[in-house]
């Protein structure tokens, strides 16, 4: 997991995230999840992290040709 955080921070286009409010997203969730409401929890979190895959998105389009994000 780390090195995938790093591929991210050099790789990825931060750009592709800026418009995202993380506090009030994480907010939401702990909210949802202090309250037990598993009903809300899952779908919040699902939403979560579909949200940041136009920054995942663009690590493999920036690596260098042989360069790899796998986590072995």
């Amino acid at each position: 997991a780390d090195r995938i955080e790093r591929y991210v921070n050099i790789y990825g286009d931060l750009e592709a995230d800026r418009a995202r409010d993380h506090h009030a997203e994480h907010r939401v969730i702990v909210e949802a999840l202090l309250s037990r409401d598993l009903g809300r929890l899952m779908p919040l979190i699902d939403t979560y992290y579909a949200g940041g895959e136009a920054l995942r998105s663009t690590v493999p389009q920036r690596l260098p040709a042989g360069d790899s994000v796998d986590d072995d």
